[in-house]
C-alpha cells in the first residue's frame, strides 16, 4: 500500500532516466538496471544509517535453556535495544492466515505486513462497514489469569479512522460475536484516538480484564456504531497480543555488543558459564548467514524485546507501484541511482556532480529523521563502517578524477 506523497517506483524510473538525459519513457532494459540500483542503495543506506521509518519490535523472541546462538531473524538489519522480559505475552490469532471475511472482504497481504509472515487486509466496499469485519477462530483457550492485561495491535489504514469507531472483540461465542454479558463471555478492546490515513501505528488498549473468559474460541475485528463512511478504503491489522501485567517483575536490559568485541570477550563459548544473558550481539557477515549470539548460556527460558531497524522492502520491476519502505527519502534514492549509472557509462564528470548532489541530499534527510520526535542512536551498533555522513557508501572516493583502479562492490558488472 503507497505511503501518502512517496513516488512509486514507475516515477522513480522516470526521474533517473530523465536525470540521465535520456528522456521520460525508459525501456525495460532501464527499468532493469535501475530497480537494481535502488535496491542496492535502499540496502546500503539501511545498513549503514537508522531510519525511523524502518524501526520495529518483537516480543515474539524465546531464548530456549542452554541455547545461546540463533539465526538472525531476517527482517532484521540491525538492533537498537534488547532486554529480557518477564511479561506474560499470549498473541492471540496470527494475521498470516485463517481470517474468515464478515462486512469486509479479508484477504492475507504477505507483501504489506508489520509483524510475521503476513497481515490482515480488510477491504471495504463504498457502504458503512458495521459489526463484525472479519474473524479468526482459535482453539479454545483460557485468558481467566490476564486479570490487568494490555492487549496491542498493528493497524494501518487508507482513510482517517475516528476514536471508539474500531474494536478488537475476545469472545467465548463463535466468529467474533459480541454475545452474552460484556465482561462475562466477551470482552471489547476499542481504540481510543483517531486512526492516522497511511501511517502503521500501534495501539493499545490498557486496564482489561479477561477474568471471565476460560474458553476463547475467536476474535475479530468489529466496526462500531460510529465508524462511519462512504468510502472505498482498506485497512490493515497485524500483531495482536495480549500482554500480562507482572507488577513486581522485571526487565533486564541486554548491552549491544558488536561483532569484534563479542568475539573479543567471548572467544569460546565452552567457557561461558550459565545464568541470566546480559549481553547479545548480531555476529557475522553483513552479506552473509548471521546469528544472535547471547552471554551467557541462557539457564532458563526468556522471552526477549528486541528493537531493531529492518531492511525495506526490495523493488521489483514488474511492480511499478511500490514505494520505498523509507519514507522521505525519494529524492536521496533517486541521485544514488542516477550516480550509479553515470558510473556505469564511465561518465565520470557526471557521477562526480551526482555523488556531490547525493552526499548533500543524504546529509540533509539523516539530519531531518534524527530531528523527528522518537528519533534514538543505536545504542551499540553493529560494525557498518562510516563515512562523514555515518554511511560507507562502498564506492572509491575518487568519482571526481574517474579512477577505477580500486574494485568495489557497490558497481554491478
Amino acid at each position: 500500500m503507497p505511503k501518502q506523497d512517496q513516488l512509486t517506483l514507475a516515477e522513480l524510473f522516470v526521474e533517473i532516466h530523465d536525470n540521465l538525459g535520456h528522456g521520460i519513457s525508459p525501456a525495460d532494459a532501464d527499468k532493469t538496471k535501475y530497480v537494481k540500483y535502488l535496491n542496492h542503495i535502499q540496502k546500503v543506506l539501511s545498513r549503514r544509517h537508522g531510519w525511523r521509518s524502518l524501526e520495529r519490535n518483537d516480543s515474539t523472541f524465546i531464548l530456549d535453556e542452554d541455547v545461546y546462538s540463533y539465526t538472525l531473524p531476517t527482517a532484521i538489519c540491525t538492533l537498537i535495544d534488547a532486554a529480557l522480559i518477564d511479561d506474560t505475552v499470549t498473541h492471540l490469532a496470527s494475521c498470516d492466515a485463517d481470517w474468515t471475511s464478515g462486512t469486509a472482504a479479508a484477504t492475507h497481504d504477505s507483501s504489506f505486513k508489520r509483524f510475521g509472515a503476513a497481515s490482515l487486509k480488510l477491504a471495504m466496499s463504498a457502504a458503512n462497514p458495521s459489526g463484525v469485519m472479519a474473524y479468526s477462530t482459535i482453539t479454545s483457550t483460557d485468558l481467566s489469569g490476564y486479570t490487568d492485561a494490555m492487549l496491542g495491535f498493528w493497524i494501518y489504514s487508507t482513510i482517517a479512522v475516528a476514536a471508539g469507531a474500531l474494536s478488537i472483540v475476545v469472545s467465548e461465542a463463535a466468529a467474533g460475536a459480541k454475545t452474552g454479558v460484556l465482561g462475562t463471555n466477551y470482552v471489547t478492546c476499542t481504540t481510543t484516538r483517531a486512526v492516522t490515513p497511511y501511517r502503521w501505528q500501534y495501539f493499545k488498549v490498557v486496564d482489561k480484564a479477561f477474568t471471565n473468559l476460560n474458553a476463547t474460541i475467536s476474535l475479530s475485528v468489529f466496526a462500531e456504531s460510529n465508524y462511519s463512511t462512504s468510502a472505498v478504503h482498506t485497512i490493515y491489522i497485524d500483531g495482536v497480543g495480549l500482554y500480562a501485567r507482572t507488577y513486581g517483575g522485571q526487565h533486564w536490559p541486554l548491552a549491544i555488543l558488536d561483532d569484534e568485541s563479542f568475539t573479543r570477550l567471548c572467544p569460546n563459548p565452552l567457557y561461558y558459564s550459565t545464568s541470566r544473558p546480559t549481553a547479545i550481539a548480531q555476529v557475522g557477515g553483513i552479506d552473509g548467514e548471521q546469528t544472535l549470539e547471547f552471554f551467557r548460556i541462557p539457564d532458563a527460558s526468556y522471552p526477549v524485546w528486541l528493537k531493531y531497524y529492518a531492511w525495506p522492502s526490495p523493488f521489483t520491476a514488474s511492480l511499478t507501484t511500490a514505494v520505498s519502505d523509507i519514507e522521505d527519502i525519494d529524492d536521496v534514492l533517486i541521485a544514488g541511482a542516477t550516480w550509479v549509472a553515470f558510473c556505469k557509462e564511465r561518465a565520470w564528470e557526471s557521477a562526480g556532480q551526482w555523488e556531490g548532489i547525493f552526499r548533500r541530499l543524504l546529509s540533509e534527510a539523516a539530519s531531518c529523521d534524527r530531528k523527528r520526535d522518537g528519533w534514538h542512536p543505536v545504542r551499540q551498533p553493529h560494525p557498518m563502517g562510516s563515512s562523514q555522513f555515518g554511511v560507507d557508501l562502498e564506492v572509491p572516493a575518487n568519482t571526481q578524477t574517474g579512477d577505477r583502479s580500486t574494485t568495489s562492490g557497490f558497481f554491478y558488472t
